[in-house]
């Protein structure tokens, strides 16, 4: 073999080592990163197995009753029992319901009565408890917002129509001349 021949076997070789030496470093550099790094925390599921919005609480009677009754109102939307459970449930999830409330609690919140009210939209005492929660938890616009849609929805209801009424007056005094239109 002649000098040039070894050299550029050499010179391979050398870089096939650096090449080598580099991939180590590479591979201990990732291995001391992983270790520095804290693995990353499973995220909770967001879902319960029949496929429901998982409430915010670690009972895991309420989350059983929760998946239950969730899978009844999808198979027969009419039973009003469960619905009724459902609502019941919604109230007992960890952090409640307000204007310090976890966002998934106001969700869920939100996401049963406009299931409810859109079955059994005559129902007068749950637009009312709807709103009431709603006052809670973003205060008189968001009140007013469900009343509307409540009276919208069975505007010959008189006891709707005195609620709505009521409240606006007790909560926006100023604006009387709204309520007359």
């Amino acid at each position: 073999m002649d000098n040039t021949a070894e050299g550029t076997a050499a010179a391979i070789h050398a870089q096939q080592v650096d090449n080598s030496e580099q991939e180590l470093r590479d591979g201990l550099d990732n291995q001391q990163q992983q270790q520095v790094e804290p693995a990353a925390a499973s995220e909770p599921p967001t879902t319960t197995p029949s496929g429901a919005p998982m409430p915010t609480t670690t009972d895991p009677t309420l989350i059983e009753a929760w998946d239950r009754c969730w899978a009844v109102v999808k198979a027969t939307p009419t039973e009003f029992d469960a619905w009724e459970e459902l609502m019941r449930l919604a109230d007992r999830q960890d952090g409640g319901f307000g204007p310090d409330a976890p966002p998934a609690n106001i969700a869920t919140v939100r996401t049963i009565y406009d299931a409810f009210l859109s079955q059994f939209p005559l129902c007068f005492g749950y637009w009312k408890k709807y709103s009431d929660l709603e006052n809670l938890a973003t205060g008189v616009e968001g009140a007013i917002k469900i009343f509307e849609r409540g009276v919208k929805s069975i505007s010959n209801s008189v006891d709707l129509w005195v609620q709505y009424c009521t409240f606006f007056m007790e909560n926006k005094p100023a604006e009387r001349d709204a309520i007359e239109q």
